[in-house]
């Protein structure tokens, strides 16, 4: 059996197609069938967590947001100390999602290669008849197909001053700002992961 497509062609990229196969069917005769094949077998390691995140994202829960990470992964955000392991962030996702439990986000685009990726995403809250977006870009290193490394780069003063103009935020903010926050692990050397170059 000889495969006539051994390559997906680019205007067939991310998308269902159909694959030619020559088969030999006897002395002198060759058929053709036709199959179709799913795009996730095209999609890079990249696509598909870009993919998941953004359906993680558009009804976020903490397990849902958890199932992206590795259990060794480490989270980097503004003005907080890192976040180490999966056990951490589960409880960093429950205590961020019932301070604002409408919390969920959009992702406009991805890139990467090579187990690096960029989401450039929007954190969207409703706010009574209003609407606070956030623009945000994660940063992501990958090991079999989980965030193992996450950095977030995002302005607070846009969910700062949100926060400033609804009153019956601003209880919850100081307890998710200021309150208890997950306790760090210790981990062997080997997990031990280094603040990233920025």
């Amino acid at each position: 059996m000889t495969c006539v497509n051994r390559q997906v062609p680019p205007e067939l990229q991310g998308r269902c197609w159909t694959l030619l196969l020559r088969v030999d069917a006897g002395p002198g005769t060759m058929d053709l069938i036709r199959f179709s094949a799913e795009r996730a077998v095209f999609e890079s390691e990249e696509q598909r967590f870009a993919k998941a995140f953004a359906e993680a994202w558009a009804a976020p829960t903490p397990e849902r947001l958890t199932a992206l990470l590795h259990p060794a992964v480490v989270l980097y955000q503004p003005h907080r100390r890192p976040i180490r392991s999966a056990t951490a962030a589960l409880t960093e996702f429950r205590r961020l999602l019932a301070w604002l439990p409408k919390l969920h986000g959009e992702v406009d685009a991805a890139c990467g290669e090579d187990g690096r990726l960029f989401i450039e995403w929007r954190m969207k809250l409703p706010l009574g008849k209003s609407e606070v977006v956030i623009h945000a870009v994660d940063r992501f290193r990958l090991e079999a197909g989980l965030g193992i490394e996450r950095a977030v780069y995002f302005d607070q003063m846009v969910l700062i001053r949100a926060v400033l103009k609804h009153p019956r935020l601003w209880w919850g903010f100081l307890k998710y700002r200021f309150g208890p926050e997950p306790p760090e692990p210790k981990l062997p050397p080997s997990q031990r992961r280094q603040p990233p170059v920025l």
